[in-house]
């Protein structure tokens, strides 16, 4: 680096030093600037040109940039390559800024930790996992930000080893110091990048008050884990971790359920795969696969669920009997069947917008994809409600409510806006009346100076 630096660039690594491990988007007006060894990185995974700035000086700074409006296809591209893309905006207007823009990190985002719908596989889960070890237990959860899952469970690291295989993960979260807990991970097939984490993160008495804090409860009896104190370590250290990763509530997040043995079968990843269950034995051919033939879901939630009943299948009697009680009365009802096919057909994937919406990354097309599916649940709940099977009654009154969402989402957003709110022109006109008059102001400036000047 050279000895003496601009404003800018000491603003940057002022920055850069706190976030040593992730690619530094650092925005410089509409783009996102990469510098250094970020930014020949950068150039060689996204196949940008790799420029310099100050390219006069003696020892020019390697430059790559993004334009913002383009960067989350970038950013996914990063994600997929197993990076971490630390996102820091300018948070004040540059023509009022006296010396240097102010800047601060809005975001961190992740493999394990990402929202964006174009990063995200449809009919998969997107896994962050953490594991705690002490003695032959293992306490682990597993967490999709992108839905809002959160699970956790404490067993022998044998199993959890075996558990944790067939699941897609995308990252995992483990104690510095912890080398048998890596050399372990080295053997998952699922390819998911590890983080270590303070020993401190896992502390039992601090994770305990982390999910309580979250789920505002005053014990984890509810979920059936407060025994389980290496699955509480796990899943205190996961979300604390991720909310002050992303700098969010994660208000999403409304349940922690407890993964035992008892209530399902723990198939480990070597027998999906000698059954082709999800992946062919050899060769590029899907169709020798279970999933391949089974899978008529019409949803993207329905894709994932059934993935999940396919790697974990029910132990209990009860249980099962009701699945296939709701399967028989569809079966019998082919009218309903079409019906409630025909109604699902191109719906939105309501798990991943409600995690967007409610994590304020979600652009104003969104919430009307929300409202798609909102104007959708009274016709699928009358179909649902003419079937006497207990999981459809259950479902149907899941859905029977109605949401005050769904006339202010009417009342507010313009059908016809742009896909991000910098665009302007989303909230609909009547809507407020002071924001009518600013718009007006702003679109008729002219004529209002004139007016102001007549008027004077």
């Amino acid at each position: 680096m050279a000895s003496k630096s601009t404003p800018l660039m000491s603003q940057y690594r002022s920055i850069k030093d706190r976030y040593r491990d992730g690619i530094l988007f650092f925005q410089v007006g509409d783009f996102y600037e990469t510098f250094y060894d970020d930014a020949r990185e950068v150039s060689s995974l996204l196949n940008i040109t790799l420029t310099t700035r100050d390219r006069d000086r003696e020892n020019p700074v390697p430059l790559a940039g993004v334009p913002i409006r383009a960067a989350e296809s970038y950013i996914s591209k990063l994600l997929q390559a197993g990076r971490k893309v630390v996102i820091c905006d300018q948070v004040e207007d540059a023509s009022g800024a006296k010396g240097i823009v102010k800047r601060k990190v809005t975001d961190v985002i992740t493999p394990g930790t990402t929202l964006a719908l174009s990063t995200l596989p449809e009919k998969e889960n997107n896994y962050l996992v953490s594991l705690f070890k002490r003695g032959d237990k293992c306490g682990f959860s597993l967490l999709d930000l992108s839905t809002g899952e959160f699970r956790a469970g404490e067993e022998t690291v044998a199993v959890v080893e075996n558990l944790i295989s067939v699941y897609p993960v995308r990252e995992y979260l483990v104690p510095a110091g912890a080398d048998d807990l890596k050399r372990m991970l080295d053997g998952q097939e699922s390819g998911g990048v590890w983080e270590e984490l303070p020993l401190f993160r896992f502390d039992l008495s601090e994770g305990g008050k982390i999910l309580r804090n979250h789920f505002r409860v005053d014990n984890l009896s509810c979920f059936g884990i407060e025994e389980t104190s290496l699955a509480v370590a796990a899943a205190g250290a996961a979300l604390g971790h991720v909310k002050e990763l992303r700098q969010n509530d994660l208000d999403h997040v409304t349940s922690l359920n407890l993964i035992t043995p008892h209530d399902s079968l723990f198939l480990d990843n070597e027998t999906l795969r000698n059954l082709e269950v999800f992946e062919p034995m050899r060769g590029n051919t899907p169709e020798s696969t279970l999933i391949h033939h089974i899978d008529r879901t019409g949803t993207s939630h329905g894709a994932r669920e059934l993935r999940d009943w396919i790697r974990h299948p029910l132990r209990n009697l009860c249980g099962i009997k009701e699945r296939l009680e709701g399967i028989d009365v569809f079966l019998s009802d082919h009218i309903s069947l079409r019906e409630i096919r025909r109604k699902l057909r191109r719906f939105p994937d309501i798990e991943r917008l409600l995690s967007r919406i409610s994590t304020g990354k979600a652009g104003p097309r969104e919430l009307l994809s929300l409202l798609d599916s909102l104007s959708r649940l009274p016709g699928i709940e009358r179909v649902l409600s003419g079937l006497r099977a207990a999981i459809v009654e259950r479902s149907a009154e899941d859905i029977r409510t109605k949401p005050a969402s769904k006339g202010l989402i009417e009342s507010s957003i313009e059908p016809a806006c742009p896909p991000h709110f910098r665009d302007g022109g989303v909230i609909r006109k009547g809507f407020d009346s002071a924001l009518d008059t600013l718009i007006d102001d702003s679109e008729n400036g002219k004529s209002w100076i004139s007016s102001l000047q007549e008027s004077e």
